[in-house]
């Protein structure tokens, strides 16, 4: 976790909270202000990596859920 954490938004600040409870795997997400965050569960798993170009599309994904998500990749707001 970087120090960027108390420049994220509402919605990337609630992501961080619900990905802290992943049990498998690592996913490290960058976030659209450069703050970098690697969840790690306690099970092996796959070990990824999201990219989020937009604040925005946090909330999508909170909101929308995976359709929501769906739709903000195709705008170009993850990798």
């Amino acid at each position: 976790m970087t120090a960027a954490k108390s420049k994220l938004t509402l919605s990337e600040k609630l992501a961080v909270r619900v990905l802290s409870r992943a049990d498998t795997g690592v996913l490290t997400v960058t976030f659209s202000n450069g703050a970098e965050h690697r969840f790690k569960g306690t099970k092996p798993g796959p070990d990824a990596k999201l990219t989020l170009y937009s604040a925005a599309t946090m909330r999508q994904l909170l909101t929308n859920g995976a359709n929501g998500f769906a739709e903000a990749y195709l705008d170009g707001g993850w990798d």
